[in-house]
């Protein structure tokens, strides 16, 4: 595949009608220096990236380069450096012209970096330069301020916002929070539920035989085991909240006791089905530091009135590629199975959250859940 055609430009103190006149002079010199690059500038969307960070802006911008083949857009990466002295408006910019067959993709890219004053009025700056009649989504690294002006004003211009949860300081904070954005018209994409796609697929076939159906409402425990060691405690705590929820959700149970903090140590949570308490006991187990703060097995007990207890279980194998999923029914044979278990890759999960629009009532109950788990009570004006 040939390398993409691309131009580049850097302006200081620049206003937005000179941004826009160079992205004209952009594509025009790029047809003029390259015959197969046409400046046809086809973008499927607008994406919006807030951040304090240039370093972590410029990693952001070389994730979405590679997806510029896949989905052409105008991304405008906001760097808000609210504490410089002066107030400026610095511009980096480049596009890319990638030939696919007989087709020309177009990729735009432009950090904006406000300084001063300028930081606080982000939202007016990006609404002139996204291209209009294209859905627009919003994408907050880390955990959203939730209530503050910066953030509202940017998802007011937004369709969809894109989150990590895996990210936020305060998981149970941040997914609360969640919920009232979700009731809002915007739509939610969480990368880290993304991540846990394979396990919800593998957990959800092991009731679908008829004959396994019955365990699906008469589980006695759980146990969830996370890789230890690390420092990622935000993500494993993230991630058991929602694949706690979304297993709550499914299976009609109630939170008892509730995981306030971020969990850094084996604890024991309760839900009630009924009259029946099942408890739910997540341990921290150590599996090499590539594994450290991931999911890495969880195991589901069963006992159905007039039927044999059965245990369900799925657990990483030793190249973490692959999971090893078994039912084993009382007195009779263990039946396994060998699964994928390996999310894609970041770029590739988030080229998918990028293809996704609307709300996602399932996932606003999911994360409802899980805020109760964390002992959070959403509230939503009505």
């Amino acid at each position: 595949m040939a390398e993409p055609a691309r131009a580049t430009w850097k302006g200081t103190d620049v206003d937005v009608t000179t941004i826009e006149r160079q992205l004209s002079c952009l594509w025009t010199g790029l047809a003029g220096k390259n015959n197969q690059a046409h400046a046809v500038r086809t973008s499927l969307y607008n994406l919006l990236v807030y951040t304090e960070s240039e370093d972590n802006a410029r990693s952001i911008a070389d994730s979405l380069s590679k997806l510029s083949q896949r989905q052409p857009s105008r991304a405008i990466i906001l760097i808000a450096d609210r504490y410089a002295s002066k107030s400026t408006v610095d511009v980096e910019m480049a596009v890319q012209c990638h030939t696919v067959g007989d087709r020309r993709l177009g990729h735009e890219q432009l950090l904006v970096t406000a300084r001063g004053r300028t930081a606080d009025h982000v939202a007016s700056l990006s609404i002139p330069l996204m291209m209009p009649e294209l859905p627009t989504y919003l994408w907050w690294p880390g955990q959203p301020p939730f209530g503050h002006r910066k953030f509202h004003r940017l998802l007011h211009v937004a369709s969809q916002l894109i989150v990590d949860s895996a990210e936020f300081i305060s998981p149970g904070d941040g997914l609360a929070n969640l919920v009232r954005v979700c009731t809002l018209n915007q739509g939610v994409n969480d990368i880290h539920w993304a991540r846990l796609a394979q396990w919800r697929e593998i957990v959800a076939q092991f009731f679908d035989p008829p004959i396994y159906l019955p365990y699906a409402s008469n589980v006695r425990s759980v146990r969830i085991e996370c890789g230890g060691g690390g420092n990622d405690l935000h993500r494993v705590t993230a991630g058991v909240l929602l694949l706690v929820g979304w297993t709550a959700r499914q299976l009609g149970w109630d939170p008892e006791t509730t995981m306030d903090n971020v969990i850094d140590r084996d604890v024991e949570l309760a839900v009630t089905q009924g009259d029946r308490v099942i408890p739910i006991q997540i341990q921290f187990r150590d599996h090499g530091s590539g594994l450290a703060g991931r999911l890495c097995a969880l195991e589901m007990v069963s006992q159905p009135q007039d039927l044999p207890p059965a245990r369900f279980k799925v657990e990483r194998m030793e190249n973490s590629e692959n999971g090893r999923a078994s039912v084993h029914i009382h007195e009779r044979n263990e039946i396994t199975r060998v699964v994928p278990i390996a999310s894609k890759d970041e770029a590739e999960i988030l080229g998918d959250e990028l293809e996704m629009a609307g709300q996602d009532t399932v996932y606003g109950h999911i994360v409802e859940m899980a805020s109760r788990l964390a002992g959070r009570q959403a509230w939503v004006t009505t």
